[in-house]
């Protein structure tokens, strides 16, 4: 990883407020997600929630947000700090995430991306019209015997059209929209052999698998914040 002038923790939840990043050179970040996430050794499928609040950055060259590893990290932004500097709108409610076809196809007038992609990784910033959630499945066991899920690819798709029924989708009707997880067996330390990525509220999704079994136990899990 190039310098960086904050990088965030693997999992949890981080509070960062009233916080200036100034003069950083090309080739470097001012600030990164998920510690130690360069490394695959260190990857986690759980991601960290970023609450963040009177951000400003003077004179960067560099990259402002980098996010490392699977890219599972939600950031927060109570004011719209990061909006301005994002787009060149001012917003007072804002959400940062990577932008998953399954977030930004389903809105599209909500969800933006920057005027300057390079600056950003590939993140989309959604208004304060949207409430963006992590949920986790996991504890997937194969219908049959002799299956495992284990390394197995989930698809995402949002359901944008609700007249088309859900037997009638599939990933060649949908690709345009696709989002994709790999279920990851390490470190135990973060919930192994799970999918987990970020959801809009609200929306209607359809998940499959990259085979034709089923299973017979799965479990969903979801960030502390849906109460």
């Amino acid at each position: 990883m190039n310098t960086a002038g904050l990088v965030t923790p693997r999992t949890g939840s981080t509070n960062i407020t009233g916080l200036a990043f100034y003069y950083f050179p090309n080739g470097s970040n001012a600030f990164v997600t998920c510690a130690q996430c360069d490394n695959s050794k260190y990857f986690t499928n759980v991601g960290t929630e970023i609450f963040v609040k009177g951000i400003k950055f003077y004179y960067l060259i560099g990259r402002y947000l980098w996010m490392q590893g699977v890219k599972r990290d939600i950031i927060y932004d109570s004011d719209g700090s990061f909006s301005f500097y994002f787009n060149v709108v001012n917003r007072t409610q804002t959400t940062l995430t990577y932008a998953f076809n399954h977030i930004t196809a389903a809105n599209p007038f909500h969800c933006t991306q920057p005027t300057n992609a390079s600056f950003w990784d590939t993140l989309t910033l959604c208004d304060n019209s949207v409430t963006i959630r992590r949920v986790m499945i996991t504890n997937a066991i194969g219908s049959s015997y002799y299956y495992s899920f284990y390394y197995a690819t989930m698809y995402v798709s949002a359901i944008t059209d609700e007249t088309v029924s859900a037997s009638s989708l599939n990933s060649s009707s949908i690709t345009s929209v696709d989002s994709y997880s790999n279920m990851l067996g390490f470190p135990a330390i973060d919930k192994p052999n799970s999918w987990s990525l970020p959801y809009v509220a609200g929306t209607k999704y359809l998940v499959w698998w990259s085979t034709s079994d089923d299973f017979s136990h799965i479990s969903l899990t979801t960030t502390p914040l849906y109460q």
